[in-house]
């Protein structure tokens, strides 16, 4: 399922024309998506404790796992 929503964010920038710069402008628009998950996982976890210092290890946990990095990345 993840994978179609994954493919779903990527269409518009895989209409452009094949070149290069449609690879590092989807890498671009992934590393964004990236950015704004690791806000929103502060978010969430700020919020269900009550406490920023929680958000922030939510956040870092999550942004410091390579793996999900590299899978969000990967295009």
């Amino acid at each position: 399922m993840s994978s179609l929503f994954f493919q779903w964010l990527l269409t518009p920038i895989f209409l452009l024309r094949p070149d290069a710069s449609v690879l590092i402008l989807a890498r671009i628009w992934e590393y964004f998506i990236y950015a704004a998950t690791v806000i929103l996982i502060y978010r969430i976890g700020a919020k269900m404790s009550s406490n920023r210092h929680i958000g922030l290890l939510a956040a870092v946990i999550f942004a410091a796992f390579p793996m999900t990095f590299d899978k969000t990345i990967e295009v």
